[in-house]
């Protein structure tokens, strides 16, 4: 008998590894920690459809995100009666605030839109 009858027999899911077209769409590798299998979906036409829905909203909230805070930092700047304490704790949040709209949130859509099953 051959190893990969043995294997069909033994457990369902090397059909998959060994025929490949009822593996469409699917990435079997072997995981020597653990010494099983593991399969690991590849991206569709439909992922990438969520893909550019999820870039277009981040880049909008972004957006949003950054244009609010650019207003506060004016209000503050401009307007001498906004000129106090407490509104220089909200200049300061604001200008935190900024920060991670411009490096944080660009850089996780990036990350988010290149994993499959939560790995790069």
């Amino acid at each position: 008998m051959k190893l990969s009858d043995y294997l069909k027999k033994k457990e369902k899911h090397w059909e998959k590894v060994f025929d490949p077209e009822k593996a469409a769409g699917e990435n079997w590798y072997w995981d020597w920690s653990t010494n099983q299998p593991h399969m690991r979906k590849t991206k569709n036409k439909d992922d990438d459809d969520d893909d550019a829905i999820f870039k277009s909203l981040t880049k909008c909230f972004s957006f949003s995100v950054f244009l609010g805070n650019v207003f506060v930092l004016a209000a503050i700047w401009m307007e001498r009666n906004l000129h106090s304490v407490a509104n220089y704790l909200i200049l300061s949040l604001a200008v935190a605030d900024l920060m991670v709209a411009c490096l944080v949130m660009p850089l996780g859509a990036v990350y988010e839109s290149k994993t499959i099953n939560g790995k790069v």
